[in-house]
């Protein structure tokens, strides 16, 4: 009996730790750890968006395409949190800042990537955008270079991912997104100017 004790005991850990979540591969600060908690949040549900609770993105028939989209929403990411974590230079505020921007910016995704002018592969593009726009901001530049180079949808996720505080390419950014929305809709200009006389 007492040899099948510690057995059960061993079999009760073993199960224990499997039930846990995966672990960071750093350590955030007490401070912020809810905030990369809802970056992954984020990530889980876009892995849920095909209906099946398993940890993959599977939201094209296309094998190759899922694996670009675990690359740049999952992995890459996961990397920019982590850097953005051990990043000595910056302040509390400004990590905070940028881990929302990640899950803004997951957001946007999950919530834009099955309407029109949204499509699955703009998800690497938007993540080096994003990465492209934090390195202007921590510079206290504007981040509108990089939306003039971005797609629509790409840009419009991106601006949303800097309002907070605003930087300051975010409302220029505004008639550069119109113009690049009218490129992709132009039968409907004037529709989309009466919406927006400014």
């Amino acid at each position: 009996m007492q040899k099948f004790i510690p057995g059960c005991l061993l079999l009760c850990c073993c199960i224990a730790v499997q039930a846990q979540p995966p672990a960071y591969r750093f350590i955030p600060d007490k401070g912020r750890i809810l905030f990369h908690d809802k970056v992954d949040a984020q990530q889980q549900r876009i892995k849920d968006m095909d209906g099946k609770k398993d940890d993959a993105i599977t939201l094209s028939k296309d094998p190759t395409v899922n694996g670009q989209l675990e690359y740049a929403l999952l992995d890459r990411v996961d990397e920019m949190q982590q850097k953005i974590e051990q990043d000595s230079t910056l302040s509390h505020s400004s990590k905070v800042k940028y881990v929302l921007g990640l899950e803004t910016l997951l957001t946007g995704y999950r919530t834009n990537v099955q309407k029109e002018d949204f499509p699955l592969t703009i998800a690497g593009d938007l993540v080096n955008a994003y990465e492209r726009s934090m390195a202007l901001d921590i510079k206290h530049e504007s981040i509108e270079p990089v939306v003039v180079e971005s797609s629509y949808p790409v840009g419009k996720i991106l601006i949303e991912c800097f309002k907070f505080p605003e930087n300051a390419g975010v409302k220029a950014a505004g008639p550069i997104l119109l113009e690049k929305y009218i490129r992709l809709h132009p039968n409907d200009v004037l529709k989309i100017l009466q919406r927006n006389p400014d």
